[in-house]
């Protein structure tokens, strides 16, 4: 058993990643293309990438002032559903 903690790897120039979903985006793939984007930008995981939703991304609260004017995406909507302490 391996027990020495992993490294980091260098992340792909960005370049590289617009240009592969240029590519995805060229051969029609568009869903596969939004979904390298948004995997880099929001460093995401291969499983936290498939587990979002439309309902995932919050639109800002223009009438909230100026500490909420950001989008904002959800990523564990859930997390505490099931247990206990949420009922």
């Amino acid at each position: 058993k391996c027990l020495a903690p992993g490294f980091s790897r260098l992340p792909l120039p960005w370049e590289v990643v617009a240009g592969l979903a240029m590519l995805m985006l060229s051969e029609g793939l568009w869903v596969e293309a939004m979904g390298v984007l948004i995997s880099v930008i929001f460093y995401l995981r291969p499983g936290e990438l498939v587990r979002l939703r439309v309902r995932s991304l919050v639109p800002p609260l223009l009438l909230a002032g100026a500490g909420h004017r950001h989008w904002t995406l959800i990523m564990h909507e859930q997390e505490n559903e099931g247990s206990k302490a949420s009922k």
